[in-house]
């Protein structure tokens, strides 16, 4: 309902003094921060000036004065020194009895007073539209408070008499003043920046009620307020779990975060950001509020809101329950890509879906789905090469880490391979950033071990999979490239076309590993050692090196099976059709006597113990005969030897019991010959 703008009979001094007030409270109300101190510093207030502000806000029956001490108070909450003292005097009681009950904001000549009101009607209009309305009593000066509200009344029937036509209407009882609603509201959304005023906000119930208004009110500035509350509220990290399990936050939220205005919005949705921040909220997030969030970011929204839906559903990510009801939203994966596009976001959103899209891709249930959005992939090269040219490692980390996550699957591999994107990885691979090299590694590891038509793409780039291998001081990426060596090493052109240009700094690895202490590389570098021993040339270096050859035959003493017969074929390789220089390697580093053992016992791997078996009656023949008539003739020397030993023990202990009675018998004679003095005497 409009009013008629008022005719200023006034003095200049006194219109410009009511026009400042007016401004000043029409931009207050516009307003609603978290507190911001503005540019103007101003000290703490004392409670003895906040005091007066409070009992005219809460008490006086005059409309204008209750609007002129909220904005006081708003003005004071804007410092954030104000805060705790404006607490401690009650401003935030005041300020929410008139904000969450209407009929506190009724002013004397409103509502309680039974009244007559008129309206002003333009001739010519007949019955339109209602143009002004003044109470009666105005309209007879019977205003018992003088004020503006009185003065305007007078000035605008003293215009209009003359033009318009006064009618007499019914009373209708009124329901507040929303325009005190509104500053008590914006006052309340920046007290609760302090920690104390939160605590006291909650403890009187003022959350459930602030619920209940942004259900209900459509009036945009106190919408705003209440987004701005409940924003500044959850930015307190120890209040976010009371805040989530109350149960119509989440409805409250639901319906700011579809309000008109943006900045409700943007409040709304920084909500949802910091309450998902929470372990414990993450927990009891429900699949519906879960689908809420992702249904935001198919909504034409601005793309900050996209980013803080984007934050939070990357925090809910982190909870297994939660990331596979993110990935199981219908099209989330082809909006996450989308969030890639160079062209349409900037770096900062990019990120965010890069993050989001990582995250989720930590959970195998959701693997499936994202191998199968080829838009995905598209995305994650376009970031990958920008992330490269302009030092953006962030990115690049997470995106070749969803890469790997996904490459897994035989399909999405089969997809690299046909894009040709193995060659991409391999310059990925090269750069000096650890995470990302550490994941370039393994996504091409993934492929290989999984796709063999890859194996051509690996063999074009063996300069740089040696130099993962032998130059990069990084145990992921080492392990990589050793497992995809040791697999193209089973092909033995592959040895004599790639790997002997390299042979000298993979055999210098393997040595300087010594003895490995990791099970899993210590089978893969004696694979690739017993591979690398199938060709003439690597097995003539190999044989010189006596240490690498100790090393390697020591996993024939490990429990481990699968250690065991590679270093088994390790010694088989390297014997068969081999100089004598070889096989007298492999026998003065005891490789025989072990396997000998090993054949000998019952407990033994049935596989391992076949393969020793099968090595010793083959390449190794002769020298195991060898040994074993060594071993009878050591067997007979050594018990001629323990013969004499045991001889000469039984001589020493017979001799040793002569002396022991000899002693004895001369003791006793001793004893007779005292017994027979003492008798004489």
């Amino acid at each position: 309902m409009g009013r008629l703008p008022p005719v200023d009979n006034r003095s200049p001094k006194s219109s410009s003094s009511s026009a400042g007030n007016k401004n000043q409270r029409d931009a207050k109300e516009g307003g609603g921060g978290g507190g911001g101190g503005g540019g103007l510093y101003l000290p703490p207030v004392e409670g003895t000036h906040v005091i007066p502000l409070i009992d005219m806000a809460q008490w006086s029956s005059n409309l204008e004065v209750k609007r002129d001490a909220v904005l006081g108070l708003l003005s004071l909450a804007e410092s954030n020194h104000n805060l705790e003292v404006m607490g401690k005097m009650g401003a935030l009681t005041a300020l929410s009895d008139l904000m969450f009950r209407p009929e506190a904001t009724e002013f004397e000549g409103s509502p309680k007073k039974k009244t007559t009101r008129f309206r002003v009607v333009k001739p010519g209009y007949g019955s339109g539209p209602l143009h002004a309305e003044i109470s009666a009593a105005s309209l007879a000066g019977e205003d018992s408070s003088p004020g503006l509200a009185a003065e305007r009344s007078r000035a605008s029937i003293s215009a209009e008499a003359s033009t318009s036509l006064i009618q007499k209407v019914p009373f209708k009882p009124s329901k507040g003043d929303i325009k005190l609603q509104r500053l008590a509201a914006n006052a309340i959304s920046l007290l609760v920046g302090h920690p104390a005023n939160q605590k006291l906000f909650l403890e009187l119930g003022y959350l459930e009620k602030t619920c209940k208004i942004a259900l209900s009110t459509h009036n945009t500035s106190i919408r705003r307020s209440v987004a701005v509350t409940l924003l500044n509220l959850s930015k307190n990290p120890s209040l976010r779990e009371s805040l989530f399990e109350h149960p119509k936050l989440m409805e409250a939220l639901g319906h700011l975060a579809l309000a008109s205005d943006e900045r409700t919005r943007l409040s709304a949705f920084g909500v949802y950001k910091r309450l998902a921040q929470s372990d414990v909220n993450s927990e009891n997030w429900s699949e519906e509020e879960i689908a809420q969030l992702t249904q935001y970011l198919t909504m034409s929204l601005d793309i900050r809101l996209h980013m803080m839906t984007l934050d939070a559903l990357n925090a809910l990510a982190m909870n297994e329950k939660n990331g596979l009801v993110i990935g199981a939203q219908p099209d989330i994966v082809d909006k996450l890509a989308s969030f890639l596009d160079l062209e349409m976001y900037n770096d900062a959103v990019r990120l965010l879906a890069s993050t989001c899209i990582s995250t989720i891709s930590n959970y195998e249930g959701n693997l499936p789905l994202l191998g199968a959005c080829d838009m995905l992939f598209e995305k994650l090269h376009q970031s990958i090469d920008h992330g490269m040219r302009v030092d953006d490692y962030d990115a690049c980390r997470l995106d070749l880490g969803t890469i790997a996550h996904v490459a897994v699957l035989q399909e999405v591999a089969d997809k690299l391979v046909q894009i040709d994107f193995v060659e991409h990885l391999f310059k990925y691979a090269m750069i000096h950033n650890k995470p990302c090299r550490k994941h370039a590694a393994r996504a091409i590891r993934l492929i290989n071990m999984t796709n063999e038509a890859s194996d051509v793409a690996v063999l074009r780039n063996m300069d740089k999979l040696a130099y993962l291998m032998c130059k990069v001081n990084d145990y992921g990426v080492q392990m990589d490239a050793l497992m995809m060596m040791a697999k193209l090493s089973e092909d033995e052109e592959v040895i004599s076309k790639y790997l002997l240009n390299h042979l000298g700094p993979i055999v210098s690895k393997i040595e300087d590993w010594g003895v490995l202490p990791d099970p899993d590389l210590a089978e893969v570098a004696t694979k690739l050692a017993a591979n690398l021993a199938q060709n003439k040339v690597a097995k003539m270096m190999l044989t010189t090196i006596k240490p690498l050859i100790k090393n390697l035959v020591e996993g024939i003493k490990s429990k481990d099976p699968k250690l065991q017969i590679q270093s088994v074929r390790f010694v088989t390789n390297l014997t068969e059709e081999a100089e004598e220089e070889a096989k007298a390697a492999v026998v003065n580093v005891g490789a025989i006597w072990r396997m000998r053992s090993i054949s000998k016992d019952a407990n033994a791997n049935a596989m391992v113990k076949s393969a020793v078996q099968s090595t010793l009656k083959s390449s190794l023949a002769e020298h195991t005969a060898a040994i074993m008539i060594q071993s009878i003739v050591r067997g007979r020397i050594h018990r001629k030897r323990a013969k004499r030993r045991e001889e000469r023990l039984r001589q020493r202990e017979e001799e040793l019991k002569r002396k022991e009675e000899e002693a004895a018998i001369k003791a006793r004679e001793i004893a007779e010959a005292k017994a027979a003095a003492e008798a004489e005497a």
